[in-house]
């Protein structure tokens, strides 16, 4: 006997066209339950890329988000920022202490000098590449089964829903300013 939820909302919690609102919930939350597992198998996975590397998860991130970014001339803190969309002030303490351990470069901008802009140094180039083939195999285990078109197609979705997600944030944060009334 399938377990009843006592938390089950009415009217129900989504509606998608072609599927009952019971089909389409328990297959929302059983997306939802597969992103927080992928997030979290994901979390780990940078955990032991970044100990190979010498630098915490979160300096990880703005390393390779730095790589990601970078078209040869740096990428700026605040783009960096949002990429990872967090603060400006935490990638500033963060690449300040990639910059002592060698793995990041800082400088400021040409065409502005209050912009901070980041790049890698051949230090940091050097470790990443070091387990380059290890990582080529994790990502082939994860996504290589897709054909191309699979995977294009497996990347827009997963652009949209991200899309939504700030936009459902939003729409979150903006209720929470506007309770509903209680009674």
């Amino acid at each position: 006997m399938a377990k009843k939820s006592k938390l089950k909302p009415n009217p129900p919690i989504i509606s998608i066209s072609d599927l009952s609102s019971d089909e389409a919930g328990r297959l929302l939350l059983t997306l939802i339950w597969d992103f927080f597992s992928i997030a979290s198998h994901l979390g780990n996975i940078r955990s032991i890329w970044a100990g190979m590397a010498g630098i915490t998860g979160p300096q990880w991130n703005v390393l390779t988000a730095t790589d990601y970014l970078d078209e040869g001339e740096g990428v700026s803190v605040g783009e960096i920022a949002n990429k990872l969309h967090v603060k400006s002030t935490f990638v500033t303490a963060q690449s300040k202490l990639m910059e002592k351990s060698g793995h990041l470069r800082r400088r400021p901008s040409q065409k502005d000098k209050r912009i901070v802009l980041l790049s890698l140094t051949p230090q940091a180039i050097h470790k990443v590449n070091a387990f380059y083939d290890i990582r080529r195999r994790m990502d082939q285990t994860m996504f290589g089964e897709f054909s191309g078109q699979e995977f294009q197609q497996l990347v827009k979705q997963v652009e949209a829903i991200r899309t939504r997600a700030e936009r459902a944030l939003l729409e979150l944060k903006n209720g929470l300013n506007n309770p509903p009334n209680s009674s």
